[in-house]
């Protein structure tokens, strides 16, 4: 059995995104600072065939799905809101990940 440090392939596909995003929109540094992360598998029960998983932190909300195939291509959303206070920014990234390539496919960052 794994150990509870071990990360599940989506919270991998969660950080290395963060990463991505990071490193190529430096802009969005600012909004990543110490972000403990909460949720998991949100796939409804009747849905055969695909995977969603929603993961929460500070204004984030990433969400990815994908088929389960084999090599299955993931979807990813992540996107962004600051809390109430002070200016509203907005970012809402989307991409693909597979076999640990990610490819941007857009990035808005809204003031």
């Amino acid at each position: 059995t794994p150990s509870p440090s071990e990360l599940t392939t989506q919270e991998k596909i969660r950080d290395s995104v963060m990463s991505f995003i990071k490193s190529n929109h430096p802009e969005t540094a600012q909004f990543m600072k110490d972000l403990v992360w909460t949720g998991g598998r949100v796939t409804p029960p009747n849905l055969l065939g695909a995977e969603t998983y929603m993961y929460y932190s500070q204004g984030w909300n990433i969400t990815i799905n994908y088929p389960v195939v084999p090599n299955a291509i993931y979807n990813i959303v992540a996107d962004y809101s600051t809390p109430s206070t002070g200016i509203p920014y907005r970012i809402i990234w989307k991409g693909t990940w597979q076999n640990e390539v990610i490819n941007e496919t857009s990035y808005v960052l809204a003031q």
